[in-house]
């Protein structure tokens, strides 16, 4: 589902890039990042799918767990999806706005820009396989569909390995 969404949003992203015909710089600039960020993501996604069909429960524990080590530690990998963020607070800007609103352009505009460009490094720094015991950490990637296979797919192999010791 997120490759088909990240190639539809990608799609309408390269329209309007294409339709702003470079009118306005920092719709084009931020609509651009958007979507190279988002194809990024797509190929991850793509990736994360080669990697868990290549699951086969019927090799050794060992080496299961090896590719689901693999397969977790990508997951953290796509953490360069919120480097998108401050973009989105920056393409409706125009020289038009800079110029002529000055006060709430600098009161308004660049303090939630830089707002939400502090944050975005800050999670870019901190969402990391070391911090996985934060509870914040955990908050944020536990919904994630990739995140919830792979322990599904980890519980899954305890249960074996249990057994096999029992």
């Amino acid at each position: 589902m997120a490759v088909i969404l990240g190639i539809l949003w990608s799609l309408i992203l390269g329209m309007l890039i294409y339709g702003n015909q470079l009118q306005n710089m920092y719709f084009t600039v931020s609509a651009f990042m958007i979507m190279l960020i988002t194809i990024l993501a797509v190929a991850l996604y793509i990736k994360h799918i080669v990697l868990i069909k290549e699951l086969d429960y019927s090799q050794s524990i060992t080496e299961t767990q090896k590719k689901l080590s693999k397969l977790q530690a990508s997951t953290f990998n796509s953490r360069f999806i919120w480097l998108q963020t401050p973009f989105y607070t920056t393409w409706f800007w125009s020289t038009g706005m800079i110029v002529g609103n000055r006060i709430a352009f600098w009161l308004i505009a660049v303090p939630i820009t830089l707002l939400f460009t502090l944050l975005t490094i800050w999670l870019y720094r901190n969402l990391t396989p070391a911090n996985m015991h934060k509870k914040w950490v955990k908050a944020l990637i536990k919904n994630d569909p990739e995140h919830i296979s792979v322990m599904q797919a980890q519980n899954f192999l305890k249960e074996i390995e249990e057994f096999n010791k029992g």
